[in-house]
């Protein structure tokens, strides 16, 4: 396979609907590439909740505090940057380890919470959802909406950059998740609608290269499929991501395969198949990966090595997903039943840290590492 590289421009001459942008896959869309076939099919992976009033709503009023349940707002700075204060203006230090996403008020914003369930906090005013936290936990980035030439375009926003927020566009392509190479560089799922003739409108997914310096984007991977949830070692050399097939029309008793696949430089290894596997997370050693895997209909958390040794987390009845490791390797969070659970590796009982009634809490992201945070 390899890596493939296109240049494309880094900001678009138009932006996509709000009502094409209901047809891509996946928490906010689904993610595509130039290498991927037109008019692939949507995997197998449910979609996540919320995704249709947030592609409804402009998600540009503010909230009061009633609007938001057990979330209070988190410390700010005097802000620079005016689109969404609150979330320009984070002292990443006394951000909590766990941010994560929360459909308040009609619309995922960016929440945080400690690993026991203290400290709930709300983190941005206007839509902001999949984030993700650098290596060394001094940047974090999210998907959000920004106002650009009279309309909204969904963006990859990169804070812990000094003040404000520095907006990454993907050209005519739409960001849906992201993770970080290196401190400067981001790899973005994307998506893009196509058409066919004979079939309508339809989504193609891959993964975009986003540097902090400036410059021009890029498509990576070279699969002749739909690639989906990159997610990059520690070490910065080798990429996790899922492919689902074109053609697959999924049934309940045969749904789609969804292989889970790492890339080292040219060489590329299936480490999962012979199911549907979502959202890979690495270790913090990098010797294992935490995804989910469909099991009779539900999502559950599982740990692989890439020699495929395979060690269930969760099971169930309730569907697991979206797992993400602590610092020291010892726990794994995840979102089930819409709340955040945290879960020992040895084993033991999982604890709900949210717990928050009327909302719905998904794609958890755990600091890896930070300087002596501040927690106010």
């Amino acid at each position: 396979m390899g890596f493939l590289t296109r240049s494309v421009p880094s900001r678009p001459a138009s932006a996509v609907t709000a009502g094409v942008a209901a047809l891509l896959l996946l928490s906010w869309c689904a993610a595509t590439s130039d290498a991927t076939t037109i008019g692939a099919p949507r995997p197998n992976v449910p979609a996540r909740h919320g995704d249709e009033d947030e592609h409804g709503h402009e998600a540009t009023e503010s909230h009061s505090e009633e609007d938001h349940g057990h979330i209070h707002d988190a410390p700010i700075r005097t802000p620079k940057f005016t689109r969404d204060p609150k979330l320009a203006s984070l002292d990443l230090a006394t951000v909590p380890p766990i941010v994560f996403a929360s459909n308040q008020g009609g619309a995922f914003r960016l929440a945080g919470v400690r690993p026991d369930g203290s400290g709930l906090v709300r983190l941005s005013e206007l839509a902001a959802t999949s984030p993700s936290w650098s290596t060394d936990g001094a940047r974090l980035a999210v998907v959000g909406r920004v106002f650009e030439d009279s309309h909204y375009e969904q963006a990859v926003l990169v804070l812990g950059l000094g003040s404000g927020v520095k907006e990454l566009l993907t050209g005519s392509r739409i960001p849906s998740t992201s993770t970080f190479r290196s401190v400067d560089e981001i790899y973005a799922q994307t998506a893009q609608v196509s058409s066919r003739e004979s079939s309508g409108a339809q989504s193609v997914s891959g993964v975009e290269v986003l540097r902090l310096d400036g410059g021009t984007s890029r498509s990576v991977l070279n699969e002749k499929v739909s690639v989906y949830h990159p997610a990059w070692s520690p070490d910065g050399k080798r990429l996790a991501y899922v492919t689902a097939t074109p053609g697959c029309r999924a049934t309940p008793e045969r749904p789609c395969e969804q292989p889970l696949k790492v890339a080292n430089g040219s060489a590329v290894t299936t480490v999962v198949k012979g199911g549907v596997a979502a959202n890979p997370s690495w270790s913090p050693d990098g010797s294992t990966l935490a995804y989910s895997w469909l099991v009779d209909g539900k999502r559950q958390v599982r740990l692989t090595t890439l020699n495929g040794d395979i060690t269930e987390v969760t099971t169930g009845g309730k569907d697991a997903d979206d797992p993400t490791w602590s610092p020291d390797g010892n726990a794994l969070a995840y979102t089930s039943g819409c709340d955040i659970w945290v879960q020992p590796i040895a084993g033991g009982a999982a604890m709900n840290i949210t717990k928050t009634p009327g909302e719905c809490e998904i794609a958890p992201a755990w600091r890896p590492a930070a300087p002596k945070p501040q927690y106010r």
